[in-house]
């Protein structure tokens, strides 16, 4: 699988980076697809839904040392609001693979400003407003709530392997005492091309 390809362009006077990227787009119903401005490429991998004023994005990503897909989700959580996992992993479908459920769910949190610590994934994520942090943010980017971050391997891949698309559907919450759950999410794979001009 092409993942990551960068060719350099040299003129008398300027110097151009081209960068591919191998990423999923995200879509499902009543999600929110956004784009995230931390990130080279602006790959627009990020679907955004809202529970019970609880932020939820989810998105992936390819880890070329460990030759693996892994999906990642994250939760917002305000003032009022508790939330836990009901499942310790995502269940994922593909046309030409089947069905399979995702490696364990691990997670992390912010413990202060710039350091994160491990979240147990069947632990109760407890909300708070407080200082800013990074989290989703209905845009993306920082927020005063609660913010837990999970992320789990969804498949191994090769350099010979892609699955063009799947079907993910994460773990429903128990939000106070209700259950909420999400749709079934779609991941196409797609190509992102980028031309950086450097000094």
């Amino acid at each position: 699988m092409l993942l990551v390809v960068a060719a350099a362009l040299f003129t008398a006077s300027s110097c151009a980076t081209h960068v591919s990227t191998a990423y999923y787009h995200p879509s499902a119903t009543g999600g929110k697809n956004v784009r995230s401005d931390k990130w080279v490429p602006h790959t627009n991998s990020i679907i955004l839904f809202e529970r019970q004023d609880i932020i939820i994005g989810v998105n992936n990503l390819y880890d070329s040392n460990k030759k693996q897909w892994k999906i990642q989700f994250s939760f917002e959580v305000p003032e009022g609001k508790t939330a836990r996992l009901l499942q310790q992993h995502v269940e994922i479908t593909s046309p030409s693979k089947g069905g399979w459920q995702s490696g364990a769910i691990t997670g992390r949190i912010w413990s202060g400003p710039g350091r994160m610590e491990e979240f147990p994934a069947d632990a109760i994520m407890v909300g708070r407003n407080d200082a800013w942090r990074w989290g989703t943010a209905r845009g993306f980017g920082s927020t005063r709530h609660a913010a837990f971050f999970y992320s789990a391997v969804m498949y191994e891949a090769d350099e010979a392997e892609s699955l063009e698309y799947l079907e993910i559907k994460i773990p429903g919450l128990l939000v106070n005492d209700s259950v909420v759950g999400l749709p079934v999410i779609q991941l196409h794979l797609d190509i992102e091309d980028v031309w950086y001009s450097l000094p």
